[in-house]
């Protein structure tokens, strides 16, 4: 019995120590950095020729030691304990979902961030608001994902349409709180393209 006890009363300065560290991270896995893979999910035809997709020059990434924080990580009771980093910024993220869809519709799609000469047909992401936020508690981790996108279609040089997307998810995990942010992210963007690709390909057939 002496010995029992003299057992457990060494095990607890490590139970306190490990009980501590997860007060100070907040015990759940959260992502820090979220990077996906984008699987397009629109099943639009029709589209031919080049269509230039555009971002600011200041939302590309120059090199890849450039972080973008998208969102914020904050514990049960809100405090901001971390950031959440992308490689890419929020409009390359949305340049490659739109590309990789348009570019299955038909479309010649070229990424760039200058401007196309006047006679050609462009998607101009004129406002990419992106934000991925993690309440990360001892049980799971709750995230929400929301993205604003505004754009300009252009139509041989000429404006033709001005479109808006607001898309927002959220999640609550226990088990693969890793992978919850990239697919809430995922599931966000292939939302926005779900209502996006259809109203651009028709702008620019009509």
């Amino acid at each position: 019995m002496q010995m029992i006890i003299k057992r457990i009363s060494g095990i607890i300065p490590f139970l306190a120590i490990f009980a501590a560290l997860l007060a100070i991270t907040g015990c759940a896995r959260y992502a820090r950095q979220v990077s996906i893979v984008y699987e397009p999910v629109v099943s639009a035809k029709g589209g031919s020729g080049d269509l230039y997709i555009v971002i600011p020059p200041d939302q590309q990434t120059q090199n890849d030691k450039i972080k973008w924080v998208i969102g914020k990580v904050e514990n049960e009771d809100g405090d901001k304990i971390d950031e959440v980093m992308s490689p890419h910024s929020g409009y390359e993220l949305v340049q490659d979902a739109l590309g990789q869809e348009l570019r299955k519709a038909g479309f010649g799609v070229i990424p760039t961030s200058a401007r196309p000469d006047a006679k050609s047909n462009a998607i101009d992401l004129i406002k990419v608001n992106l934000s991925l936020d993690q309440v990360s508690s001892l049980t799971d981790i709750k995230a929400t994902c929301r993205l604003v996108v505004s754009l300009d279609v252009i139509k041989n040089g000429a404006l033709i349409k001005k479109l808006q997307y607001d898309s927002t998810f959220n999640k609550t995990d226990i088990q693969d709180r890793n992978l919850l942010a990239s697919g809430l992210l995922r599931d966000t963007l292939q939302a926005a393209m779900q209502r996006a690709v259809p109203d651009i390909i028709a702008a620019l057939t009509q």
